[in-house]
């Protein structure tokens, strides 16, 4: 348990919302305190039952939980509480047969407790064209997870936020292994294991956009001004924006709450426009409106086109 002068280093009040099935948590009502980090605690990924039979040997939650950790902490506003399983999940089994009667995590504010739905990764290796002593290498795969996010902060809201990764790496030449049985066929590949780099490697990208998911959703960025068809982001190089990037902005709305437990469910949100990033400051984003149904406010939320897609 870390100390109570730790805890208070970050303060905010973050209140969460459920979009119904679609596991969006609502934009934080204040940011955290300045030079404060929400303290956050991952918990061991643990595979669904028919997907932890098929993974392979060199698959290794350990390694990837810690390139998690470690992406969070890239972010600056989380901070990684290093606790095991064993010592959390008489807390968390508690929690889902109380509802939300207590808070329990006194040294986490956050705690995401992930579980592995799939889990593929594979080098994919085939002949060069018109160059016999070199191989043509990809990696490629998918990581898959359900994250059961508690919040302390907002009276311990729970939610279940689903989280799909694709990564591939840029295709490059290698000598061949000393095991090769590539096919003689030039266009020929077959898909064998990662190397321990090439899997350290996809681990840390895989973190970096579980991390980048998980900050759009804790605290996602907003409209921060509006100059014309050009909007000011409240994230620059912080944010995983590339320019190019397809931008989606929403209008909060109304709290969902349901009848009969008083949870938040969700909110009324709603998608207002469309827009392209364009530049990247080091503490803002710069997007061109491409098209609006409504008129954009400052505080209005901005998602990327591929987590909206994500969450519907």
């Amino acid at each position: 348990m870390v100390r109570k002068s730790r805890r208070q280093l970050a303060t905010a009040v973050v209140c969460l919302a459920v979009l119904a099935g679609g596991g969006e948590l609502a934009h934080a009502a204040t940011a955290p305190a300045a030079g404060g980090r929400v303290l956050v605690l991952v918990t061991p990924i643990v595979p669904d039952q028919a997907v932890g039979a098929r993974l392979p040997s060199t698959y290794s939650a350990d390694a990837l939980r810690r390139e998690m950790d470690i992406a969070l902490e890239a972010t600056g506003l989380f901070s990684s509480v290093e606790r095991s399983r064993s010592a959390v999940q008489g807390v968390i089994d508690e929690r889902r047969a109380a509802g939300r009667g207590s808070t329990r995590f006194h040294d986490a504010q956050l705690v995401l407790n992930p579980t592995l739905e799939g889990f593929s990764l594979a080098e994919r290796r085939r002949h060069a064209p018109r160059m016999r002593d070199k191989d043509s290498v990809s990696v490629r795969g998918t990581l898959s997870l359900t994250v059961e996010v508690i919040d302390e902060r907002s009276g311990g809201a729970q939610t279940r936020m689903p989280i799909d990764i694709t990564y591939t790496s840029p295709e490059h030449l290698e000598d061949p292994r000393a095991d090769d049985r590539l096919p003689n066929d030039a266009d020929g590949a077959v898909n064998l294991p990662p190397s321990p780099e090439e899997l350290r490697v996809a681990y840390q990208e895989m973190a970096r956009a579980f991390a980048n998911r998980v900050l759009e959703q804790v605290s996602p960025t907003e409209v921060a001004a509006i100059d014309g068809d050009q909007l000011y982001l409240t994230r620059g190089e912080d944010s995983g924006y590339h320019v190019g990037d397809r931008l989606e902005v929403r209008r909060v709305g109304k709290p969902v709450i349901n009848p009969v437990t008083h949870e938040v469910l969700g909110t009324t949100d709603d998608t207002i426009a469309q827009a392209t990033v364009t530049e990247i400051r080091p503490k803002l984003t710069v997007a061109h409106v491409t098209g609006a149904t409504r008129a954009i406010a400052v505080g209005d939320i901005v998602r990327t086109a591929a987590a909206m897609a994500a969450d519907d």
